[in-house]
């Protein structure tokens, strides 16, 4: 298992939900590489109460007796509570019947694991779950709480800016440009951006840099346009590169706008400032048509 995976997953704090702890399939030692913080819950009731009292990063539950309907209320406790509905929700089952899959799907499962299953594999399926805790969800469950995460602004000052780059260098110097004006953020990688990203307190704005080690900005720019609590946040690519097929790709991936470096401060300050003010516009209008639509139904 490579080690920059492990380290992601190390000391994550994870509940393990098991309605049928009579049962073999239990907490193997196939997690023990990750080091869990673990709670351990048996019943619905138990396992509302952990969530009500601790913050968790993953919720795996087992899940073999195919009467057992349990997991469907839990599922729809966690993806209809505003402090929960983010963590990724991953079931592991021997059953494999097509039409309770789909139904846990609906209710907004993240990764569904049939055993047997190697470490490698774990690993994938567990990152991936992180990256992407309610891709199978509709997009009515991000619709659901958007409102607190992406909250109407109204001046420059608050909008909130993420720098992605891997050279430190890069990040003072845009950083420097920027933070007299807007709220920034930075990371060195695409895994801490999208902790960010997922965070109750997104960027509106990410200036993402292409060439990173691991993740590269492209494929992170896909991560977040897949993502339908990520998917409205903009992208603006600033790279090195002159060739314009990465230009090209970059937009058809969702990215609004690019910059070149090494990085201008009159172009950086015009380009973010455009954006800025867009955003501000649409927030504006939708601000119109919901205060439009209140005034109708009273």
């Amino acid at each position: 298992m490579p080690q920059d995976a492990l380290a992601l997953l190390q000391q994550k704090s994870v509940l393990i939900v098991n309605f049928n702890p009579q049962d073999e399939l239990n907490f193997d030692s196939r997690f023990n590489a990750f080091n869990f913080s673990k709670n351990v819950a048996t019943s619905v009731e138990q396992s509302k109460s952990y969530l009500q009292i601790k913050k968790f990063d993953l919720i795996i539950s087992f899940w073999e007796n195919i009467d057992n309907e349990n997991i469907f209320e839990l599922l729809s406790f966690v993806r209809n509570n505003e402090q929960n509905y983010k963590i990724p929700f991953i079931v592991i089952s021997n059953i494999i019947t097509p039409v309770l899959i789909d139904k846990l799907i609906k209710h907004g499962i993240t990764e569904y694991i049939v055993p047997p299953f190697n470490q490698a594999i774990l690993t994938e399926r567990l990152l991936h779950a992180i990256n992407f805790p309610i891709r199978n969800q509709p997009q009515a469950i991000a619709d659901k709480f958007k409102s607190s995460r992406f909250a109407a602004k109204t001046t420059l000052e608050e909008i909130q800016i993420l720098v992605v780059d891997d050279v430190a260098m890069n990040i003072e110097i845009i950083i420097g440009i920027l933070k007299p004006t807007y709220k920034v953020k930075a990371a060195n990688n695409a895994s801490s951006a999208m902790t960010v990203c997922l965070s109750n307190s997104p960027p509106d704005i990410i200036l993402l840099d292409i060439m990173m080690p691991d993740i590269d900005g492209l494929t992170f720019c896909k991560q977040l346009k897949r993502n339908p609590l990520t998917q409205n946040i903009r992208v603006i690519f600033t790279t090195a590169l002159s060739e314009v097929s990465d230009v090209i790709k970059g937009f058809e991936l969702g990215a609004v706008d690019y910059i070149t470096k090494p990085i201008i401060p009159e172009i950086l300050s015009a380009r973010v400032k455009t954006h800025c003010q867009l955003i501000l516009q649409h927030h504006a209008m939708q601000w119109q048509i919901d205060n439009l639509i209140r005034k109708t139904r009273e």
